[in-house]
């Protein structure tokens, strides 16, 4: 083997071992933005209590604490969606931008949009999906957060959105695709 082949050879390995590290770097940073991401739905999952999973529990609910989680509030608008009961608590998980107007109590709520919401939810069972969450949650900020819940209504299951944003300190579903 000469000397110019001995060069090629050379380079072409050191070629090969910078693209292995590369891979190995791009792989990494991707292991520890997923690791970071699942955390972070983890998180917002933790926020949904053993008392809210329970149907029962949500029907005798007055109030929402201003304190719950993004997750918490979703899951507590789908599921009481879900059984079409306690409609007044449904309506206090909605945002002001569901409101005509833009300012609860100085207007009317958009009828039509919430009322399609309530009637399209009842009878389906909402599970939250973390994978799913989990797969666009770099797209969320501080104040906005989307998150999927399975809904299962007897004759098929589909993730189903639910953004949920922050307004005056409190979280509110700003929309759902029931």
């Amino acid at each position: 083997m000469g000397f110019k082949d001995k060069l090629k050879a050379a380079a072409d390995k050191a070629a090969g071992d910078v693209v292995d590290s590369a891979k190995k770097a791009v792989k990494d940073v991707k292991d520890a933005a997923t690791d970071a991401v699942e955390g972070a739905v983890e998180g917002a999952l933790n926020y949904i209590s053993d008392d809210l999973l329970n149907l029962d529990f949500l029907k005798g609910m007055t109030a929402i604490a201003a304190d719950s989680g993004p997750a918490a509030v979703a899951h507590i608008a789908l599921n009481l969606g879900s059984m079409n009961d306690n409609f007044d608590l449904f309506l206090e998980t909605l945002a002001n931008e569901c409101w005509r107007g833009g300012k609860r109590g100085e207007s009317q709520w958009l009828e039509r949009m919430v009322n399609s919401w309530w009637k399209t939810m009842k009878g389906r069972k909402y599970v939250f999906d973390p994978s799913e969450s989990a797969r666009i949650a770099d797209r969320n900020t501080d104040t906005k957060i989307k998150l999927f819940f399975k809904a299962d209504d007897g004759a098929s299951v589909k993730n189903k959105p639910i953004t949920i944003i922050k307004e005056d300190g409190v979280w509110r579903v700003k929309s759902i695709t029931p």
